[in-house]
């Protein structure tokens, strides 16, 4: 009983974090097309 109850929290947990990672993926597109090409940084940043 406790093995099924585990492989369906770790497969719910893989899930939700592919979701998030493709949702900060695609914002961070959209935001990087905002952006000038180039962008200075300086050393603290980097």
């Amino acid at each position: 009983m406790f093995h099924p109850l585990l492989y369906f929290l770790a497969n719910a947990t893989r899930q939700e974090l592919a979701r998030q990672v493709h949702y900060l993926k695609t914002e961070n597109q959209v935001l990087r097309a905002r952006l000038p090409k180039t962008i200075r940084t300086t050393p603290d940043e980097r």
